[in-house]
C-alpha cells in the first residue's frame, strides 16, 4: 500500500544561481536543501491549486492569476490565446466567463507601463495608481472577479 508522504526521486534542472540561493537557506535554516525545495513546491503548489483543480475555470481561476499572473506569463510566456484557452477554455456556463478585455490586461506584461496603465484605467472603476500597476490590477482584478462572486456571509481572509 502506497501512502501519500512516500517520496519519489526526481531529476529536475535548476541554474546555479538558484541552486546557490537553496543551499545558502538550507544553511540558514539548518536543514537539507531537499527541504528547502520541498517545501517552496509545496508553497506553490498551495498557491497554484485551483489550477490542478479538475473542475476550476473561468472565475474560479482569477486568484491565481490576481496574485502570480505577472509571474507566470513572464516565466511560461504565455500569450493571450494561450491565457484565454486556460481560463476559459472549459467554460461552459457564462457567469463563469472571464472578459476577454481581462485576459487581455493580464497577458499584456511585455508592453509598456503607460499602455497597462491607460487600459487599466479604462477598465477600471476604481483610481489606478500608475506606480504601482501591479498592485491595481490585482485589486481590479479582485473587486470584479473574486470579491464580487464570493458569497455576501462568506469572509475571505487570508
Amino acid at each position: 500500500m502506497k501512502s501519500e508522504d512516500s517520496k519519489k526521486i526526481v531529476s529536475v534542472r535548476v541554474n546555479q544561481s538558484d541552486l546557490e540561493k537553496v543551499r545558502r537557506i538550507s544553511q540558514r535554516l539548518r536543514v537539507r536543501e531537499s527541504r528547502v525545495l520541498r517545501f517552496a513546491i509545496k508553497i506553490m503548489l498551495n498557491r497554484l491549486g485551483p489550477l490542478y483543480a479538475p473542475h476550476a475555470n473561468g472565475t474560479d481561476l482569477m486568484p491565481v492569476f490576481a496574485e502570480l499572473g505577472h509571474d507566470m506569463i513572464n516565466y511560461f510566456q504565455f500569450d493571450y490565446t494561450r491565457l484565454e484557452t486556460i481560463i476559459n477554455g472549459n467554460v461552459s456556463d457564462p457567469k463563469k466567463r472571464v472578459d476577454s478585455e481581462d485576459i487581455a490586461l493580464v497577458a499584456i506584461n511585455d508592453m509598456p507601463a503607460i499602455y497597462r496603465y491607460m487600459k487599466l484605467r479604462e477598465l477600471s472603476s476604481q483610481p489606478v495608481n500608475q506606480g504601482a500597476l501591479a498592485e491595481s490590477l490585482r485589486d481590479y482584478l479582485y473587486e470584479k472577479y473574486i470579491t464580487e462572486s464570493a458569497d455576501p456571509q462568506t469572509t475571505i481572509t487570508d
